[in-house]
């Protein structure tokens, strides 16, 4: 055997260009290395570490060993090195002590050292001591795009030197998504992030304004089209019907308990940051059903908020802005990949139920477009609105919508989007799950559950209309 099961059928499955090297039996990868005669810095290994919570990845090169105090300020965990006997049965296809440093074909999740940004290409052991794989920079960040890259290792001084050391154990959090992804910076080889327009930047600072007052909002309002239609729809979606009051009045009467003013700028730059990006009309990842979507989670959220808004533990311009914008990665493709993203359109429309996270990781044979589109749009947006300088709970709001066992330090507000995603696929809306959600125990969404369905069906048809108008100004 010169490459485990899994590894081939991992390599093969994403069509990507390796190479095997075959060599003789060796003992150690510092053998392995110097008989191929591979620089230890392009060399990635995997350290198995363990805590109650499970097992977790380390990648690092063959030259640098884990520094647990950065480790743990990463992600929170004090771990320890799994013991071998464990670790062998973990990689049960492989040989005794051969550890391949990819995670996801064994469900193990990874963190990778950014010390390996600095190889072009990379090598690894892949389950034999007679074998190394040499594989692209660019592809071997694709194949680890779900794993978390941060700096958590420092360099080995002495070859017989320890590879690492032990350390105690905890959870992970929402910090991780804030890591940086390489896979996802190929976004910026293709083209540039896009910039937020005046207005969107204007409307986005002020949503971060505690004291923001009405005078302030409304005369902005009235003086942005596009904005004005968005926020009138979300005021109409909530009262179930259009109102015959002027939009001054219909806001007051919303927020008149709180005055959340931020509420209003943040539903109006979530609605200019989507404007700016273009993708097909129809089909149900189109911007119809996109926009369809956007607009009643938005109502319902602030509808949700109403009942009652402490149980979210954000604050409401934060809630609105990340239920608003949970779907910003199906913008980003289409607008980035019209062609890739119409394939993924058609395949969505043939298997509605499917997991839309399953169709974006069958993409195979698009290059470049893959390796974005295989990352999902959920971290795809939740990078985006990252570089826009969004908040945490916006980020993690993106980045863990289909998150299913998801319990960090956002769980309500990610439990209202995913809920909302819910009980809007039951009405044929939008790409939630169709099974694997129930409403949790906490935070108590008992009486939300029971309402919102009957309260999601009766505005539906008014969203069409309204939708469809907003298409045609756009």
């Amino acid at each position: 055997m010169s490459v485990s099961a899994k590894i081939k059928h991992y390599l093969d499955k994403h069509r990507l260009s390796y190479h095997i090297l075959s060599h003789h039996r060796t003992v150690t990868l510092h053998d392995a290395a110097e008989v191929l005669q591979i620089s230890p810095l392009a060399f990635a290994r995997a350290v198995i570490l363990e805590d109650q919570a499970g097992f977790l990845m380390a990648v690092l090169p063959l030259d640098r060993k884990i520094d647990f105090n950065l480790l743990y300020k990463l992600v929170q965990r004090k771990m320890s090195i799994a013991p071998r006997v464990k670790v062998d049965k973990l990689f049960s296809d492989c040989e005794p002590g051969s550890h391949p440093p990819l995670g996801d074909p064994y469900t193990i999740p990874s963190i990778v050292d950014e010390s390996l940004l600095n190889a072009k290409t990379i090598y690894f052991e892949p389950g034999s001591h007679t074998a190394i794989v040499q594989i692209g920079q660019n592809d071997f960040h694709y194949l680890t795009s779900n794993a978390v890259w941060g700096n958590f290792s420092v360099p080995i001084s002495h070859p017989n030197e320890p590879a690492c050391h032990f350390v105690p154990q905890q959870e992970l959090t929402d910090a991780l998504i804030r890591l940086h992804n390489p896979c996802l910076d190929i976004l910026t080889e293709h083209m540039k992030v896009p910039e937020l327009c005046s207005l969107t930047k204007q409307w986005l600072a002020l949503s971060q304004q505690p004291h923001i007052s009405a005078e302030a909002v409304l005369p902005l309002l009235k003086a942005d089209a596009f904005a004005l239609q968005g926020i009138e729809m979300c005021l109409s979606l909530f009262a179930g019907k259009e109102s015959a009051l002027p939009l001054e009045a219909q806001v007051q009467q919303v927020f008149a308990e709180t005055t959340l003013w931020q509420s209003v700028a943040a539903i109006a730059a979530a609605l200019h940051s989507m404007q700016t990006l273009h993708i097909q009309t129809k089909g149900p990842l189109g911007a119809k059903q996109l926009w369809l979507q956007s607009m009643l989670a938005t109502a319902a959220a602030l509808y949700s908020t109403k009942q009652e808004a402490t149980r979210f533990h954000v604050s409401q311009a934060d809630l609105l802005l990340g239920v608003c914008l949970h779907n910003l990665g199906f913008w980003m493709v289409g607008h980035c990949y019209h062609p890739e993203y119409a394939l993924l359109n058609k395949m969505f429309l043939v298997n509605p139920n499917a997991p839309i996270v399953n169709l974006e990781k069958r993409l195979l044979g698009l290059g470049r477009a893959q390796k974005i589109i295989g990352c999902g749009h959920a971290r795809i947006g939740a990078w985006l609105v990252q570089k826009w300088g969004c908040s945490d709970a916006v980020i993690a709001m993106l980045s863990e919508h289909h998150t299913e066992d998801y319990r960090g330090e956002f769980v309500a507000a990610v439990t209202l989007t995913q809920g909302l995603d819910f009980e809007l696929k039951r009405l044929r809306i939008g790409d939630g799950s169709v099974t694997g959600f129930s409403w949790p125990m906490y935070p108590p969404f008992d009486q939300l559950s029971t309402d919102l369905p009957a309260w999601l069906e009766d505005r539906v048809a008014l969203a069409e209309v309204f939708v469809d108008i907003l298409l045609s100004k756009k």
